[in-house]
């Protein structure tokens, strides 16, 4: 016969369990008792990990029980904070901190660890606050078609490149020293018109919103070393010429397609006006050009070459 415990939260007797065995001959018995103690609930109020935004925060230790977190200056949004209890069966609530920009109470967030036993409770906190705004509005780099501009150096703003004949304007990057800073690549719209159509420019703000430096590449496109088809050469005559300038040939042939290109002195293509092209001549009025010093160039092949001449009248 089984006998239950009446209160497994009494005393000693009223805990106890027995059963009691009679043997076949209906006289002889054996009693086994069994005693039951009841744990008490765990008072561990702990926690094993704390998040924020879903990463365990730096330094985090169970026994730690504040935190310092540092957010973007631009920042507004709050981090959201997790925790995990060491207890699977402690309770955890979380209140959110409401404005990174407000008081201290206002840009922490806690964390209330309530233990299984409903008495023992821990708080762990989390401070936000906002790293200091960077006024830092200058260049770690400068490159152009992926080369560092020659020279660059942070401090120093304006820069002269020149760029090899018959080039694109180039890509232009600006790295800013400060990761906050943001970078405004204005390109040149001209290689071959003023100095402003010829420049780009590069303006950093820094992270502060009102620190600005403006950095400026100015672009200038080399009439020296075009490449010269080996064995073929051009002259020209008058030179200075007034009213039509005579082309011509010594090792090749000129054609009707031939690319003809006239360029003044700071680089801008001008209009060839060709009055007739022969095999051995090309004639061209230069009455469409101001007096001044230009360059006749002739792209044959993909390679170029070129003649200096002046027009004066």
């Amino acid at each position: 016969m089984i006998t239950p415990p009446s209160d497994i939260y009494g005393t000693e007797l009223e805990r106890t369990a027995t059963v009691l065995v009679t043997a076949e001959d209906a006289t002889t018995t054996l009693t086994y008792t069994v005693l039951f103690n009841v744990l008490p609930p765990n008072d561990d109020a702990s926690l094993s990990n704390l998040y924020v935004d879903g990463e365990t925060i730096a330094g985090f230790n169970t026994n730690t029980y504040s935190y310092m977190y540092y957010v973007a200056y631009s920042q507004t949004q709050v981090p959201i904070v997790s925790a995990v209890p060491t207890d699977s069966n402690a309770e955890v609530q979380v209140t959110h901190a409401v404005n990174l920009d407000g008081t201290q109470a206002e840009r922490t967030s806690t964390v209330l660890v309530i233990a299984e036993d409903g008495i023992t409770e821990l708080i762990y906190e989390v401070v936000f606050n906002k790293m200091t705004v960077s006024d830092d509005a200058t260049l770690s780099n400068l490159t152009v078609n992926g080369e560092t501009v020659q020279n660059f150096h942070p401090s120093v703003v304006n820069y002269i490149v020149t760029l090899p004949f018959g080039s694109e304007t180039p890509f232009v990057l600006g790295t800013p020293s400060h990761e906050y800073a943001e970078v405004t690549v204005n390109n040149a719209v001209d290689l071959h018109g003023t100095d402003e159509e010829r420049t780009t420019t590069i303006e950093v703000t820094a992270e502060d919103g009102e620190t600005i430096r403006l950095y400026s590449i100015l672009f200038n496109v080399s009439l020296v070393g075009i490449n010269k088809p080996e064995g073929i050469s051009i002259s020209l005559y008058p030179n200075p010429a007034s009213s039509e300038l005579i082309v011509n040939s010594t090792g090749f042939r000129f054609n009707k397609a031939e690319r003809v290109q006239i360029i003044n002195s700071v680089g801008k293509i001008q209009t060839a006006n060709i009055l007739n092209i022969s095999e051995k001549q090309i004639n061209i009025s230069v009455n469409n050009l101001s007096n001044g010093l230009y360059f006749l160039v002739v792209i044959r092949d993909g390679k170029q070459f070129s003649k200096r001449f002046v027009v004066l009248k």
